[in-house]
């Protein structure tokens, strides 16, 4: 059989050439006849070896700032849940009496007491709500996470909370979760009021306005139509949820304000502007601050603790006050 080999050519002051290289030495040898055609082909294979051999080549250099920048980013995220803000909301609507100008509540939700959220720090939220004086005290749910044995500690921590007027709450769908019954007893135990499916009269200088609760949306068992039963027309209402959902079913005159939580302004969101994943079926429209819905008014807090990953970017925990005033 007659063969054919064509030669590279010469490599002067180059090293050795290196395996594939060799592989390609290799496929240009042909132990067959050597026609014109396949000639012709290993020829135009030598041109563009050659060729190839001259292109110079590049190695991106290797920068710290690839492990730096995610380093820096994730410690701040841990960090910022450390990093309770005061939210401040004046709310004037004619409705309130006048004994009701510059009244103060305080809104506490999403506190997540558990592996992620010491009970030193429920009590430090406690101390810091305290601080700030205010006449009430809204709980807006979702006081643990993981386990119903976190349930009777944060409970009694937060019974530590001071109101002249009193502290309300309601249940949130992870109070569901852990165990409704176990909460509403320590509640009953550490002094706080439950407003679940119902309303009741915040009294000042002979004057009052109504304070309404609903259960949680997607877990418990809300009736908005008890809830509001015992109100009219004419009362201020303030409306206690812990899904801001609510406030799309409200129809006109039922409820003049909702405060919420339950999606922690994102927790991770794009510099505040924008969150991937917000707990709402209305997307962002629902993730924080005041929000005029189509026959109310929602306050959303971003909430004290979090869920999942034990980090905040961007949606720092809050203590909202809401300042009520007259026009």
């Amino acid at each position: 059989m007659e063969f054919a080999l064509i030669l590279l050519p010469p490599r002067p002051n180059k090293p050795p050439l290196s395996s594939a290289e060799n592989n390609f030495v290799t496929m240009t040898c042909c132990y067959q006849r050597p026609t014109p055609c396949r000639v012709g082909l290993l020829i135009k294979s030598c041109i563009l070896y050659n060729v190839a051999m001259k292109i110079p080549k590049f190695k991106l250099p290797f920068s710290p700032l690839i492990i730096l920048i995610p380093l820096v980013l994730l410690t701040y995220a841990y960090l910022e849940t450390f990093w309770t803000e005061v939210k401040t909301y004046p709310v004037t609507n004619a409705k309130i009496p006048a004994a009701f100008n510059h009244l103060k509540i305080a809104l506490l939700t999403d506190i997540h007491h558990g592996p992620d959220f010491s009970l030193d720090r429920v009590k430090n939220v406690v101390s810091q709500t305290n601080a700030l004086k205010p006449d009430v005290i809204l709980l807006g749910g979702d006081y643990v996470s993981a386990d119903a044995k976190f349930i009777t500690p944060v409970i009694n921590a937060l019974g530590g909370l001071k109101a002249p007027m009193g502290i309300y709450a309601v249940l949130g769908n992870h109070d569901h979760y852990e165990g409704a019954p176990e909460t509403l007893i320590a509640m009953r135990n550490a002094g706080i009021k439950e407003i679940i499916n119902h309303s009741i009269n915040l009294t000042r200088d002979g004057a009052a306005i109504k304070l309404s609760g609903i259960d949680d949306l997607s877990d418990g068992i809300p009736n908005l139509m008890a809830a509001l039963s015992k109100t009219k027309p004419s009362d201020y209402v303030i409306l206690l949820s812990h899904q801001p959902d609510i406030a799309e079913t409200l129809t006109p005159g039922q409820a003049d304000l909702v405060l919420s939580g339950h999606t922690h302004g994102g927790q991770i969101t794009l510099f505040g502007l924008w969150a991937p994943i917000v707990n709402s079926r209305y997307g962002q429209k629902y993730r924080t601050g005041m929000v005029k819905a189509p026959n109310t008014t929602v306050i959303i807090s971003d909430g004290i603790g979090t869920f999942g990953l034990p980090l905040r970017f961007f949606a720092r925990p809050q203590i909202v006050i809401v300042e009520l005033e007259t026009p």
